[in-house]
């Protein structure tokens, strides 16, 4: 049995159960974690690793996590394990916590964009990575072996194993960590120069979505030089603020945004409207940008192309600013890892980068980057940051970030903040201040439809359901002239119906698959920007399976 999802467990919080076994199930049935289920984790991943070695823990400041870190601590201490407490910190900020204390484990107790309701755990391996799923089903296979049997501890026990062998400032290792990534980031993207703020020298607003960074990275910003502003901080993490919040294709009119009251980012933005100061900002002008829970992901905001109201850039847009930006300082050459939802205008035309295509999930982009052997590209040892980079359209941008005990070692994380102060430094440099030009993205078609409250168990890709999808699909690209027609395996997409087809010599990709965290299958076309013209027949083709899907998973 696999008790982890997409990315590490996750599920609404509930307390005073009776037994693990009954932990398991809730889990498995509803979607419901508990500090039982966390104590078994504990134990679990602690059964893995040798006695003596030492766990990093994190967390975000949701209901709740108190307790989950404190059952998740006595269960590696059960095992023998040295715990650290790195205190409340950002997922990146965890990620460099454990490698600077040369920890076996990382555990960072979240939920990331979920409800404030909801928490979780995501688990790192001593390289900084997120583990893979084989790894997951050990822990799971043990955590599942425990629940069956007789254990329990008593409370002066309980208590005792519950206090860390060393608490941390995870927050300050992040800052430090950042200090040095600036300056690599300011060397990669904009030749060293020293980037300040968007060429229009604009008051940018940050939404830190109530997290870890509430407490510091608007001080952090403006002390590097960067002029940043907060939103009001939420009643709870991620309550009406935060990058869960958006969609990659979302674009608002000022009236729309003016409108939306209960949104705290927009709330912001109005109140800057309002005396004034964003009225006449030319098209391209960043204005604010939203990081999720735990801080991992990035989206930015900008005047939209008629300076009408604002649009979403993407991790999509984001990754091509910063391919294209460093272009113009070095002709390396670069590896680029996408989901099987990139938008297929990534990188059209930039000469220089290969391309890979992995699952969706920043540990695929990861793992994917991470096996690239070329020696200017080798994490293990290069002077320079490895031209490596790894993006999805949810605003996961993965860069190469130096290990704190070797300057020549690295690792690959996604931080939200790091995106934010990359793609800073890259917007300026692309900026042309002599006739006002912006690098112009090129987007391919994509649509993206979820069956909700699907039965999941009933799609898995290969059985006669998908055979009846492909079917389907396979006529309409006929009738669209497609040439050729295959289905590809993709690593980490153990569900996922994935169709290529060229058409008019360009490829065009369809992927179904289960989300990992939700009741829900996704439906997935994208048309590269010489299809743009396809895109009504594509709406009707995902109208179509969307119709067969809903009766085939949510009627039965």
């Amino acid at each position: 049995m696999q008790l982890f999802g997409t990315d590490g467990i996750r599920g609404e919080v509930i307390f005073n159960l009776e037994s693990d076994d009954e932990a398991i199930n809730k889990l498995t049935k509803s979607r419901q974690i508990s500090p039982r289920l966390f104590r078994l984790i504990g134990e679990g991943v602690g059964a893995t690793i040798d006695v003596g070695a030492t766990v990093v823990i994190g967390w975000d400041n949701r209901k709740g996590n108190e307790q989950l870190v404190a059952n998740l601590t006595v269960g590696f201490h059960l095992r023998g394990i040295s715990v650290i407490h790195a205190g409340e910190v950002a997922t990146p900020g965890l990620n460099a916590s454990m490698l600077l204390h040369k920890a076996t484990i990382g555990c960072m107790i979240t939920a990331s964009h979920n409800a404030h309701s909801d928490s979780g755990i995501k688990i790192f391996d001593r390289f900084g990575f997120k583990t893979m799923p084989e790894y997951e089903r050990e822990i799971s296979n043990i955590v599942i072996q425990l629940s069956t049997e007789e254990r329990e501890v008593d409370s002066p026990d309980f208590e005792m194993f519950a206090q860390p062998d060393l608490v941390i400032d995870g927050s300050d290792i992040h800052r430090n960590t950042l200090e040095g990534r600036l300056q690599v980031f300011r060397n990669v993207f904009s030749g060293g120069g020293q980037t300040t703020n968007s060429p229009f020298n604009n008051k940018i607003i940050l939404d830190l979505s109530g997290g870890p960074g509430r407490h510091w990275n608007i001080n952090w910003l403006n002390n590097a030089g960067f002029n940043c502003i907060g939103c009001d901080n939420p009643s709870a993490i991620n309550y009406h603020c935060g990058a869960g919040l958006y969609s990659p294709s979302d674009a608002w009119t000022w009236d729309e945004i003016l409108d939306c009251k209960e949104n705290l980012l927009f709330k912001q933005i109005s109140a800057q409207y309002s005396i004034g100061e964003l009225k006449t900002m030319p098209k391209g002008t960043i204005i604010a940008a939203a990081l999720d829970g735990d801080g991992d992901r990035c989206l930015i905001f900008e005047v939209n192309s008629n300076s009408s109201g604002l649009a979403v850039v993407d991790g999509d847009q984001i990754a091509n600013t910063l391919l294209y930006s460093s272009s113009l300082q070095s002709t390396q050459k670069w590896h680029l890892a996408t989901s099987i939802e990139a938008d297929l205008g990534i990188a059209n035309g930039q000469q220089g980068i290969t391309i890979h295509t992995t699952g969706v999930g920043d540990r695929w982009l990861s793992k994917c980057l991470s096996e690239i052997e070329e020696r200017n590209c080798d994490l293990r040892k290069s002077a320079q940051m490895p031209r490596l980079l790894g993006c999805e359209d949810s605003g996961h941008i993965v860069i190469p970030v130096q290990k704190p005990h070797n300057n020549e070692e690295w690792s690959l994380v996604g931080d939200g903040l790091a995106t934010f102060i990359a793609y800073l430094c890259a917007k300026e440099n692309v900026y042309s201040a002599e006739n006002k030009m912006q690098l112009q993205f090129t987007k391919g078609w994509k649509t993206r439809v979820s069956v909700k409250e699907s039965n999941r168990d009933l799609w898995d890709g290969k059985n006669q359901l998908a055979s009846h999808v492909e079917k389907i699909v396979g006529n309409e690209f006929n009738r669209w002239g497609a040439t050729n027609i295959e289905l590809m395996d993709i690593i980490g997409e153990n569900n996922l119906l994935f169709i290529k087809s060229e058409i008019k010599d360009v490829s065009v990709f369809l992927g179904i698959r289960n989300s990992g965290t939700e009741a829900k299958t996704n439906i997935t076309l994208r048309l590269p920007p010489a299809l743009n013209d396809f895109s009504e027949r594509g709406k009707l083709l995902v109208k179509t399976l969307h119709k067969e899907l809903v009766e085939a998973l949510c009627n039965n």
